[in-house]
């Protein structure tokens, strides 16, 4: 049977090839501040990963001359701010895709709540409920795929940072393989999602 389509909000997000990601963004654009302080704690994290390495480097440098000093101090420390800002960067998306989901149902409501009884139900509520499944699906993973593209690169550019710092004779041969690496990384994901 065809069923008219139900839009919840006509101007809420423009249509893109992908009607999902349109939605979406819509709904995470009153977030974008949390957004922004997340992107800011995955830098962090991402940051003292590599802080991480070259200590524990450092450490185990000094540790047969027992001048350690406060380098185990430090690696503590270096753990509890890494804790932290993966605490709080969870925290920030998890609270803006929980915001975003309420935002979606009340609007879900409030439309349904203006619409004449029997309009409602000559139309497909399995439709609205999909879609409204899909949704808000689609708000949860956008918000911690959002910090994650981004903190993974920034992870991989600070490694190869520490990398640089303390192998440098290294990092060429690593230079060299991650390129074919990142090919065959790429390929498999675009074959993936065919």
């Amino acid at each position: 049977m065809n069923r008219p389509d139900v839009r919840i909000e006509p101007d809420a997000a423009p249509q893109t090839a992908d009607g999902d990601v349109g939605r979406i963004a819509a709904l995470l654009r009153p977030h974008a501040a949390s957004l922004a302080l997340a992107t800011v704690l995955a830098g962090i994290v991402a940051a003292s990963q590599g802080g991480l390495v070259w200590l524990v480097r450092e450490l185990f440098d000094r540790l047969p001359r027992a001048q350690t000093g406060a380098l185990p101090l430090l690696l503590v420390a270096l753990f509890m701010v890494q804790g932290a800002a993966r605490a709080g960067r969870t925290y920030l998306t998890r609270t803006a895709a929980i915001r975003a989901e309420a935002s979606l149902r009340e609007r879900l409501f409030a439309h349904l709540t203006r619409r004449a009884p029997d309009a409602l139900s000559s139309e497909g509520h399995g439709d609205t409920l999909s879609r409204l499944a899909s949704d808000v699906a689609g708000v949860r993973t956008a918000m911690g795929a959002a910090v994650t593209v981004i903190q993974r690169p920034l992870t991989a550019i600070v490694l190869l940072g520490a990398a640089a710092r303390l192998a440098p004779q290294l990092i060429v041969y690593a230079l060299i393989a991650l390129p074919p690496v990142a090919l065959v990384r790429a390929s498999g994901t675009q074959s993936g999602d065919q």
